[in-house]
């Protein structure tokens, strides 16, 4: 996968991650799977978060 520059980060993603206790570390795997392509070490819910933003983050990959 070549090296993403950007990426659209929707409010949709805010209100999800700003639920969690665990928000600066879901912020983090969002941002290193994004740009480096870093699958994230988050476990439960945060996990769940996470897949909800990355569907869309890899569906704009496939259409660049």
């Amino acid at each position: 996968m070549q090296q993403r520059e950007y990426f659209k980060f929707y409010r949709e993603y805010w209100d999800l991650i700003i639920t969690s206790k665990n928000a600066n570390a879901i912020l983090i795997a969002v941002f290193e799977y994004a740009f480096d392509n870093i699958e994230p070490n988050l476990r439960g819910h945060d996990l769940a978060i996470f897949n909800m933003i990355k569907w869309q983050i890899d569906k704009e990959a496939d259409n660049e």
